[in-house]
């Protein structure tokens, strides 16, 4: 890649395609960033910086184990996630690989069959973000949250009704959080809500929750 773009080859592509994997399918998917960050630097170093696509994993992923069900779905959902914490660095679309498929440590839904809760799950966070324009990410304590707390901030627009809301989650464990002025409820990805009041604590998980705040 680097010396592909040193060479001026990005100057032919529309996009820059990239792989983006976890060492391991059972690493938390938040370890993809530094790849991005990798890529990020080698295109600031030729002086470009392409759009990014994320069009597929590591050949070995067929030859990983499969996770349990729990982290399945939590991880097909941060890996979207992912892909929205990396737009800074210009990427703008993540691919799964794959959605079908078996023989891969995470299965959406097989040919023919019912989606698995990471699929629904997957597109419960579709629905949560469906009008959300995405404003910003951060993590950790540079943004005043317990170290392993991620965050991504949206403006979500609907039909009478504009308000903020934050997708939160841990990268391993879990941690305390305070509900900030005007949020109103945590949304998981079953479909359930819990009413929350400013000042409340929050607990987040390895899970993402949508926190809501009121219009």
């Amino acid at each position: 890649m680097q010396r592909f773009a040193e060479l001026g080859g990005y100057a032919y592509c529309d996009v820059a395609g990239v792989k983006l994997f976890q060492k391991s399918a059972s690493d938390p998917p938040e370890t993809m960033l530094q790849l991005t960050t990798e890529i990020d630097n080698v295109m600031h170093e030729a002086g470009i910086h392409p759009r990014l696509w994320n069009t597929g994993t590591t050949y070995s992923i067929a030859l990983q184990a499969p996770l349990d069900a729990t982290r399945a779905r939590d991880y097909a959902v941060r890996f979207f996630l992912v892909g929205i914490y990396a737009r800074k660095v210009n990427l703008e679309r993540m691919y799964f690989y794959n959605w079908g498929g078996t023989k891969i440590p995470i299965v959406l839904q097989a040919v023919g069959g019912v989606p698995t809760d990471a699929a629904l799950a997957v597109e419960q966070v579709q629905r949560w973000l469906a009008h959300a324009q995405s404003r910003s990410c951060g993590h950790g304590t540079a943004i005043n949250l317990p170290p392993n707390v991620w965050t991504c901030e949206f403006t979500i627009t609907e039909p009478g009704r504009t308000y903020d809301a934050a997708i939160q989650w841990t990268d391993t464990g879990s941690a305390v959080t305070t509900a900030g002025p005007h949020t109103s409820a945590v949304r998981h990805l079953d479909g359930t809500a819990d009413p929350i009041s400013p000042g409340d604590t929050i607990t987040v998980t390895e899970e993402p929750v949508l926190i809501e705040s009121a219009s």
